[in-house]
Formats: structure tokens, C-alpha cells, sequence
């Protein structure tokens, strides 16, 4: 929750979201087309933004985990394409 984020949908209470880097570790685990194309836009959204470092060193760990660490080239291919 640290790295949550709030964003205002104009209602009452804005919604609390993760964060652009937990969005991307999720989507890269997954690894599923739809995942792909989903990263693609939080890049094109939030590049600036995005602590990479945090991405990666946390991402490591996961893909080592669900035995996907080839997601990895996959996610710094994207980033190199659309950054």
C-alpha cells in the first residue's frame, strides 16, 4: 500500500490504485497478450514516472517464483520500444 496511488474519477472519494511499477510487475507475472498491450499504455501514460529499478529488482524475485523469467527480456524490449 505504500506505493498506492490516489486518482480522482471526479466522485466523492477518490480510488486508491497501485502504483504505475506494481501495475507492470503484475501484468509482466501474468504474461499474457492482453498483459503486453497493457504495459505498453501504462508506459505511454507514466514512463517518467516510473522507478524501473523498483520494477526490476521486485520482478526478479516473482518471475524466478513463477517460473517465467524469460518475461523479463519480454518487459525490457517493450520498454526499449516504447520508451
Amino acid at each position: 500500500m505504500e506505493r498506492a496511488v490516489d486518482v480522482d474519477f471526479d466522485v466523492a472519494d477518490p480510488l486508491v490504485c497501485c502504483s504505475a511499477e506494481d501495475l507492470v510487475i503484475m501484468k509482466t507475472v501474468a504474461g499474457r497478450d492482453r498483459d503486453w498491450a497493457d504495459i505498453r499504455t501504462v508506459i505511454h501514460r507514466s514512463d517518467a514516472t516510473i522507478d524501473w529499478d523498483v520494477v526490476y529488482s521486485e520482478l526478479k524475485i516473482l518471475l524466478e517464483l513463477s517460473e517465467n523469467p524469460e518475461h523479463e527480456a519480454r518487459l525490457r524490449e517493450i520498454v526499449r520500444e516504447e520508451s
